[in-house]
């Protein structure tokens, strides 16, 4: 350590134990690594940290660099214990949060600043126009994705951010509210209200029904042009259909798509639930909900409903106070038919004009309900 001392007048002021010394005396280094290794030791000597874990990582120390800010690097370069503390009072000085935009540049600006942080395809053709923006974001989008590949194969596991992860952060009273107040950010930020708020009452509707319906033709063609949109979205669903099998109209009846099935040879344009299917947007009265609801099976401006007997309360065979829902117990038959009459109001809202068939009638009259069906179609 002599030899260190003489080069060094920030190790001459400092009052190394004997036992620092004779394990500062174990490590070898370089001119090239000198510089690194005097920081180090000062500031294993102001943390009052003792020089062996200096000593027995300092290989490790080197091959990180002068620049690794990670916690992993901090651990090793302090151990668990300090590097996990220091690591959280590095992130607590550096963090450029909303106050901190706000005291920089004033609320606007700062919103701003902000919304430019973010990454999406709207933000990159912003700053880069239309054609190298969306080309930059879809170089952005496999870089990431070959990062969360690489990352998980190696080992490493992301954390799960539901409610037991913010308990065990911050305690069960603080992380249920932590955790109810990200849950509730979330929903509004998907919700109508949200649009109507950024869009205004005219322009949020028709937008949030565009960034909703990400599965129909209209956002592929947006997307990619007509002619390669088109593309895509074929190719879209028959890989769908392929690879899920069963899985396509999992949530529809077997009756029912029996029903499409016969349908489909006088119509072969159906819009269907779980294929092509169409949104709407939920209100009830004036008050806007705001998310989708999809009807059963769309003609023009003709809806069809299938209603199963349990899951719909059929009125033929169950009372209002009743609990037919195979499900959920807690519902009632008023409770599902008010459900209903609001999806229906909806659609008749839009004009659209709505028929619904119930599962005991096609079971009882397969040629009259289909009869009834294609008759409401071409109306």
């Amino acid at each position: 350590m002599n030899h260190i001392y003489i080069r060094s007048r920030k190790l001459k002021k400092l009052n190394l134990t004997q036992s620092d010394i004779d394990h500062l005396n174990q490590i070898e280094y370089s001119n090239k690594n000198l510089t690194l290794l005097v920081k180090a030791i000062v500031k294993n000597y102001n943390f009052g940290l003792s020089m062996e874990h200096l000593s027995k990582n300092w290989n490790k120390i080197v091959a990180l660099g002068r620049d690794s800010s990670s916690l992993e690097a901090y651990i090793i370069r302090y151990g668990k214990e300090f590097g996990e503390k220091y690591f959280q009072e590095k992130i607590q000085k550096t963090t450029c949060d909303t106050q901190y935009y706000v005291a920089l540049y004033g609320v606007e600006k700062a919103k701003e600043q902000l919304r430019l942080r973010g990454a999406s395809e709207q933000i990159y053709i912003e700053r880069l126009g239309e054609e190298l923006g969306k080309q930059r974001w879809q170089e952005y989008l496999v870089r990431r994705k070959m990062a969360y590949v690489k990352n998980r194969k190696n080992g490493y596991e992301y954390a799960k951010y539901n409610r037991e992860y913010y308990h065990n952060l911050h305690g069960i009273e603080k992380g249920n509210e932590i955790y109810d107040k990200k849950i509730a950010a979330q929903a509004y930020k998907v919700s109508l209200a949200y649009y109507i708020e950024k869009f205004g009452a005219v322009n949020g509707p028709e937008k949030c029904r565009e960034n909703k319906d990400h599965l129909s033709i209209s956002y592929f063609i947006k997307k990619h042009g007509k002619d390669l949109g088109t593309e895509k979205y074929t190719e879209y669903w028959e890989n769908f259909r392929k690879n899920n099998g069963s899985m396509t109209r999992s949530k529809i009846s077997k009756w029912s798509m029996e029903v499409v099935d016969e349908l489909l040879k006088v119509f072969p344009d159906l819009i269907q639930y779980g294929n092509n299917e169409k949104s709407f947007i939920l209100c009830e009265g004036d008050n806007l909900i705001g998310y989708a609801i999809y009807p059963d099976l769309v003609y023009n401006d003709k809806i069809i409903e299938f209603n199963g007997d349990l899951f719909h309360a059929n009125p033929k065979i169950f009372e209002k106070d009743e609990h037919p829902h195979p499900f959920d117990k807690e519902k009632t038959s008023k409770d599902i038919w008010q459900h209903d009459a609001l999806r229906k109001m909806v659609f008749e809202k839009a004009e659209f004009k709505v028929l619904e068939i119930w599962n005991s009638d096609w079971i009882d009259d397969k040629e009259g309900v289909l009869e009834k069906c294609v008759k409401h179609l071409k109306s």
